[in-house]
């Protein structure tokens, strides 16, 4: 593995974990940011959804709003505490999910 160093005034030092997540973060809200033409390929789509959810342990209902010139005009997640179940097996109609989801001018 790489390690990552950062210049600390005159002198470089080994990077803290946190530093490279704080910094990766900033990286990946700079690359995806409101507004930017930034899913304009299945691929670029499938690395910003596995960037924002691949972490997760449990399933969410996701919505990415894009206008079209593949703009990114909301990304908006909800989780649903519904314990062991998949979301499917939760009975909510799909329009309860989405109508906390979408504002009044989508």
């Amino acid at each position: 593995m790489s390690t990552l160093y950062i210049r600390d005034g005159e002198n470089y030092r080994e990077a803290e974990g946190h530093e490279v997540l704080d910094r990766a973060q900033a990286v990946i809200a700079t690359r995806y940011r409101t507004g930017t033409p930034c899913l304009d390929s299945p691929a670029r789509t499938a690395e910003f959804l596995r960037i924002k959810l691949g972490g997760l342990e449990y399933e969410v209902f996701a919505m990415l709003a894009l206008d079209n010139r593949h703009r990114l005009i909301e990304y908006v997640v909800q989780d649903f505490p519904v314990g062991d179940r998949l979301i499917s097996q939760v009975g909510d109609h799909p329009d309860g999910v989405t109508g906390g989801a979408v504002g009044d001018d989508s």
